[in-house]
């Protein structure tokens, strides 16, 4: 009797303390729900909910299939709280679902690539010094041999010059580069965007207090339809190498400053949320500026969760969620749970084929899919 007495003990102990986490995990899960609608510039804390939705919509799942099997009441919390964002799984999970087309004539597909190059730059630990990534990068876009190519944190060097990169890139005569880092027409870094098409007309966008900025062409896709791309590089987060690391749990385990470290990391994180939401209501106005058939593409800095993904995407359709496969993810640090890379498009335009491969040469993973015009005139009309 004793010993049934103990283990009831232990059991409703067991019970208080999943209780109070699955408490906090359903309110943080709400709180993620929030994320993709409040300014961080009037709310900020509520940003980093959104940030690690998955994470805590993994966790409401555990905690809820924890409740069903103690056959307990909170379990209908727990539910309540995962259905109520069950439509939201396809942000960061697509189960594959199979389509059928019929022979679509070659001149009718649209390739779009995007790709936070890193600078062109990577570390060899072999070599333990900094080698260019350029060749490889560019062997491996002609290869792809998308219509349209656009570049984050694509940067010329002495080693590899604008006009080279050029030269290598001669099947994409027209291009508009936006060089947000460095002075005058030839900076250092920037965004890029090569393609096939002839450009019609072109701009750029410097943000304010920033080096990060966006380009825009409109090109003529085939012989009469006009199409807008749109590549942005939107604020960084300002999490180094050195505060990934840390992360590691083998790192976080042995730090004797984790409080410091993390203090640290929240306020980079919040001074990008405040600087990209600002980014982001001026790009949702470009976007918005020509209704015409668009794409818009690049490094987002931000999760399907965050303020600067809704606004940004509007009512434009993400190719991952409608051609992606699997968990989604294009950044390769943290874990490999961040997918802040992105080509959307407006209803004008259909999905056809989403890949994000994983490659050596950058931290982040390129993002290509296959687009077509859609003919019919009642899907017609963008945003």
């Amino acid at each position: 009797m004793a010993a049934k007495a103990k283990s009831g003990l232990v059991m409703r102990i067991i019970d208080l303390v999943a209780g109070i986490l699955s408490a906090g995990a359903a309110g943080a899960l709400l709180l993620s729900y929030l994320a993709p609608y409040v300014d961080p510039n009037r709310w900020w804390l509520v940003a980093y909910f959104g940030l690690i939705e998955p994470l805590l919509y993994l966790a409401n799942l555990i905690f809820m299939l924890y409740w069903a099997v103690r056959w307990k009441r909170f379990f209908f919390v727990c539910a309540a709280v995962f259905l109520l964002g069950i439509g939201t799984v396809s942000n960061f999970y697509r189960f594959s679902v199979s389509k059928s087309y019929a022979e679509i004539p070659k001149a009718d597909l649209l390739k779009i690539l995007t790709f936070n190059v890193e600078g062109f730059v990577a570390y060899d630990p072999e070599m333990q010094r900094s080698r260019s990534t350029a060749p490889e990068i560019l062997e491996f876009v002609r290869e792809a041999d998308p219509d349209i190519v656009c570049f984050q944190e694509y940067q010329s060097t002495p080693q590899h010059p604008q006009e080279e990169i050029d030269r290598m890139l001669e099947k994409w005569p027209h291009r508009r580069i936006n060089y947000t880092v460095g002075s005058g027409e030839r900076g250092i870094l920037g965004v890029a965007l090569y393609s096939k098409f002839p450009i019609l007309s072109s701009g750029e966008i410097r943000f304010e207090g920033s080096s990060n900025g966006a380009v825009y062409a409109e090109v003529l896709a085939g012989k009469t339809d006009t199409l807008r791309i749109v590549a942005n590089h939107l604020e960084t987060t300002y999490v180094d190498r050195g505060n990934v690391a840390f992360l590691d749990y083998h790192n976080f385990s042995r730090s004797e400053n984790k409080s410091d470290e993390i203090r640290r990391i929240a306020g980079r994180l919040r001074k990008g949320f405040l600087k990209r939401a600002i980014q982001a209501d001026s790009m949702a106005r470009l976007i918005a500026s020509r209704n015409v058939p668009t794409i818009v593409c690049g490094d987002f800095n931000d999760t399907p969760g965050s303020y600067v993904y809704r606004k940004v995407r509007g009512n434009y359709r993400d190719a991952f969620e409608e051609k992606g496969n699997g968990f989604g993810y294009t950044y390769k640090g943290l874990y490999r749970i961040l997918r802040i890379d992105y080509i959307l498009h407006s209803e004008e335009l259909e999905t056809l084929d989403y890949e994000s491969p994983d490659v050596p040469w950058s931290d982040h993973n390129p993002v290509k899919a296959t687009l077509r015009f859609r003919r019919d005139p009642d899907r017609a009309g963008g945003r």
